[in-house]
């Protein structure tokens, strides 16, 4: 996330809050996503960050 941030124009310091309040909410889960034990890992920290938020919002990439 640095090397993106670092690409990224923050013309006020609204701006850049904002970006730092998103990228907290970022989360990067590698794997091998032929094989059901990536699918189960990335399944239990979704449901970990999850955990008792009503409303969820997943991109992935």
């Amino acid at each position: 996330l640095r090397r993106v941030k670092s690409y990224i124009k923050v013309p006020t310091k609204e701006v850049e809050e904002q970006l730092e309040n998103f990228c907290k909410l970022c989360t990067y889960v590698s794997g091998q996503y032929d094989q059901d034990e990536s699918f189960q890992n990335l399944n239990r920290h979704l449901e970990e960050i999850e955990r008792g938020q009503h409303d969820q919002n997943r991109v992935f990439y």
